[in-house]
């Protein structure tokens, strides 16, 4: 389950023209440069959407990718951008003939994007997604994404701190770090347990229960990095810094009665969540509290978002 956020994300601008030696070329940059280290996979996942729409075959394409926040850090930049680029090229097959069906389109898209990155296919939806079947959501599948279809208002307003206590790319990407699990000793008790807590956050975010979100979130960030320190090899991905942060989570849910909990992706940085009517507080006490323990005291402050805006052509 995610949630979409606002000012965490990526825009992407696909340029196409019919190429002259008939093969399908692509020029990639990424914050108007040229990356080596991410063009060849962006080449394979275009290959892979021109398998779904031959027509899209053929074009040299120009594709513009830019950030709001940092790439390979922890904060779903991959499936950002995936997902984003799903969209491009669903949108440019319709223009050239091969439109999805209206009632098919997110589907089909979201499905797409989860072969450029898994979690991607959660990406192209909003506010609040879920991937992977599970009988606690209705439609559900391990091939798509599908939007929650009740949310609490609590969770529809909910407020995302991101800490970025390090700047610097993971240690372990995600496709490496997925890899770990094949042959993991825990990994079939990881996997149920992941479900478990999955159908118990369902009715979570259908009535409001912020005590209980609280619990399974963290449980959730705890296990996933539990995992990465018991594999082989071991990674430990969180900073002394990301420590800090967590204990004076606790304390200040303790003492101070602040409904924050934090989760955290496969690194060091932190996601800080909490209800929008904390929302002043929140921030003087991450401000006083927290920014000490991040980059050059580097925060983004964000929000759940409805989802992927198509945007005009600049």
């Amino acid at each position: 389950m995610s949630i979409t956020l606002t000012n965490a994300h990526t825009t992407t601008e696909v340029a196409y023209q019919p190429s002259p030696s008939g093969r399908t070329e692509v020029d990639f940059l990424f914050e108007g440069r040229h990356r080596p280290d991410f063009s060849e996979r962006i080449e394979r996942y275009v290959g892979v959407l021109t398998r779904h729409f031959p027509v899209l075959t053929g074009y040299q394409y120009t594709i513009r990718s830019d950030n709001s926040f940092p790439h390979s850090t922890g904060i779903a930049s991959s499936a950002s951008a995936m997902s984003a680029m799903a969209l491009c090229f669903a949108s440019i097959a319709g223009r050239l003939g091969q439109a999805l069906p209206e009632a098919e389109f997110w589907r089909v898209v979201s499905h797409l994007a989860r072969l450029g990155s898994g979690s991607a296919c959660r990406s192209v939806l909003g506010p609040v997604a879920v991937w992977g079947e599970t009988p606690a959501v209705p439609g559900s599948s391990h091939h798509h994404a599908v939007a929650l279809p009740r949310v609490h208002e609590l969770f529809q307003s909910m407020r995302d701190t991101i800490l970025i206590v390090d700047h610097g790319p993971k240690a372990v990407s995600s496709s490496d770090g997925h890899a770990l699990m094949h042959g993991h000793p825990y990994a079939q008790t990881r996997f149920a347990q992941a479900g478990q807590n999955l159908q118990e956050l369902v009715p979570v975010m259908e009535s409001g229960d912020m005590e209980r979100f609280i619990a399974l979130t963290e449980h959730e960030a705890l296990s996933l990095h539990a995992m990465m320190m018991t594999s082989s090899p071991g990674y430990v991905l969180v900073k002394p810094g990301t420590l800090d942060i967590i204990e004076k989570v606790r304390v200040a849910r303790e003492e101070d009665q602040l409904p924050v909990c934090f989760t955290l992706d496969a690194g060091p940085n932190v996601h800080l969540l909490y209800p929008e009517a904390v929302e002043e507080t929140a921030k003087a006490w991450i401000e006083a509290e927290l920014k000490q323990h991040c980059h050059e005291g580097q925060i983004i402050h964000d929000r759940s978002g409805s989802g992927p805006v198509q945007l005009e052509a600049g």
